[in-house]
């Protein structure tokens, strides 16, 4: 079908108190796999990519393989520009076709990253496309560990009337690519924040650490997006390095099954078909 701006997909699983799953590739064969697994059941998801993937690829060139697949399988997918800290490669991005961005303002202060944000929205809004901020600061590989900051309620709320961005992501004590158990999951965070704005989706970083059995909760309390990108990398590189004495096409055909076989999951876990 088409590439489209996500905001009514993840409207419309907020609502029922669900989530749409929106997966991190650094590939193209990456990218048609979570295609793929949306397929059978139609599904909503989002695909996204870094600049470093872009500059990997080339935007126009995923954007043209993405529509191909959104096409084949007849599907809608929303395709975001992840983490980017700037506005040039926002645009970019947009202008070769993506159809949303999550701007990354965590690090400023309060008061600059609401300005930035600001900016990245008026781009985006005249590109139809969708914006995602984020307050608080959910930490990574290499950052020292006082970088964490768990986002305040009171703020999450103000940064959104400031910025009117369609989704809101907010730490609440996931990491991006490490495992964190229930206990470091600040359940109290995220009902407060939910309770302020009611009206909000927020959205999970750091997905691919969060126990299963915590996934649909989490939905249910307003994460109406959810972000899963180390799994899929763990699963890529642990089916290449299986696949050693045999050929690169046998080998990324296994990547790409395992692949699919976890965001097919993933989806079943935030969007059950009774």
């Amino acid at each position: 079908m088409s590439l489209v701006n996500p905001s009514a997909m993840i409207r419309s699983a907020f609502r029922a108190g669900r989530a749409v799953p929106a997966f991190n590739v650094d590939s193209p064969d990456m990218m048609a796999a979570v295609v793929r697994a949306a397929s059978p059941s139609k599904r909503a998801i989002m695909v996204q990519c870094t600049q470093e993937t872009l500059a990997v690829w080339g935007a126009r060139a995923l954007v043209g393989w993405l529509r191909h697949l959104t096409d084949e399988q007849d599907l809608e997918v929303g395709l975001v520009l992840d983490h980017v800290k700037a506005v040039d490669p926002v645009s970019q991005a947009l202008q070769a076709g993506f159809t949303g961005v999550m701007y990354d303002g965590s690090m400023l202060p309060v008061a600059e990253n609401i300005a930035a944000t600001q900016a990245v929205v008026a781009l985006a809004r005249s590109h139809h496309a969708y914006v995602e901020g984020e307050i608080g600061h959910v930490g990574r590989d290499g950052e020292p560990q006082e970088w964490e900051q768990l986002t305040d309620p009171a703020a999450a709320r103000e940064f959104y009337a400031q910025t009117g961005v369609d989704a809101l992501a907010i730490a609440i004590g996931t990491q991006h690519g490490h495992y964190r158990g229930p206990e470091r999951i600040d359940l109290a965070r995220l009902e407060a924040t939910h309770r302020l704005d009611p009206d909000l989706p927020l959205v999970l970083h750091g997905g691919s650490g969060v126990p299963d059995a915590m996934l649909p909760d989490l939905a249910r309390r307003g994460m109406a997006k959810m972000n899963f990108g180390n799994q899929l990398r763990r699963l890529w590189w642990a089916a290449l390095q299986e696949a050693t004495d045999t050929t690169p096409r046998v080998a990324l055909a296994r990547a790409m099954h395992a692949i699919e076989l976890y965001a097919g999951d993933r989806m079943n876990l935030l969007d059950p078909k009774e």
